[in-house]
């Protein structure tokens, strides 16, 4: 089965649900529908123009439970920021999102725990409901 998306996850040591989009527009220059992050990702199109665009081309924007789409939201764990994408960013962007992300930490006096990359399938099971 295809994966249905890569997660890129970065670990941080506060809680993610006040800084998320922010960072992921600071980092990618992707923004969602609520706009939040606006200016921190045209900061990102001057600083990086070449990788914003290929950003966007890989890039997946999700629906969050109010359907409004984003490119980023928490992770399960509350702490760490989940950045969505198509495929697999290659050496050279997966080098730059780790740089902007700790860029960004330091602005920000957070701390960047790590980095990991998931793979998210959405499987079914059939359970047998007469035996």
């Amino acid at each position: 089965m295809k994966p249905k998306y890569y997660l890129f996850v970065i670990d941080t040591n506060r809680y993610a649900g006040n800084f998320e989009r922010e960072m992921c527009a600071y980092m990618t220059g992707q923004i969602g529908d609520c706009e939040v992050g606006d200016k921190l990702a045209k900061v990102a199109e001057r600083e990086i123009p070449e990788e914003t665009e290929q950003f966007e081309d890989i890039i997946e924007q999700v629906p969050d439970e109010h359907g409004c789409y984003r490119p980023a939201s928490i992770s399960i764990d509350i702490n760490s920021v989940t950045i969505y994408f198509r495929s697999i960013p290659n050496p050279e962007l997966m080098k730059i999102l780790k740089e902007r992300a700790q860029k960004f930490a330091k602005k920000e006096k957070i701390k960047v725990l790590g980095f990991r990359l998931l793979e998210y399938r959405e499987t079914y099971t059939e359970i047998d409901i007469d035996g």
